[in-house]
């Protein structure tokens, strides 16, 4: 079964072109711009292989609240988690690997589909 990425973004531009580049490399991609809205999506799509997300995000809920969240209920699930404030050192393992701003769309593409081709 054909994974699907779930992209957690809550700046719309950025989102948009990180799923899109995605689909130019023919990944299935979801996308929510809060924690709440990433939740459910993970209770609808059991085919989620992967999770990218932003540390910051509206609401009272961060990033890394979901990372820790799909770490305990969907421990199969690769995360990438990015951010400008937060470096490897602070980032507990389970938070999955950390990719620094700034970044590419291309970059996160890339590193996406190593990973969906080597599941």
């Amino acid at each position: 079964m054909p994974q699907k990425v779930l992209v957690v973004e809550d700046e719309v531009l950025i989102r948009w072109d990180i799923c899109d580049q995605l689909s130019a490399h023919h990944i299935d991609v979801l996308e929510a711009s809060t924690v709440a809205e990433a939740m459910r999506l993970f209770e609808q799509n059991p085919d989620i292989g992967v999770l990218f997300t932003d540390v910051q995000l509206h609401g009272p809920e961060t990033g890394l609240d979901l990372a820790r969240f799909v770490h305990l209920q969907y421990p199969q699930v690769k995360i990438l988690v990015t951010s400008g404030h937060v470096n490897e050192r602070s980032l507990p393992r389970e938070f999955g690997e950390l990719l620094v701003k700034p970044y590419s769309s291309d970059e996160v593409a890339r590193k996406i589909s190593g990973w969906i081709g080597s599941a």
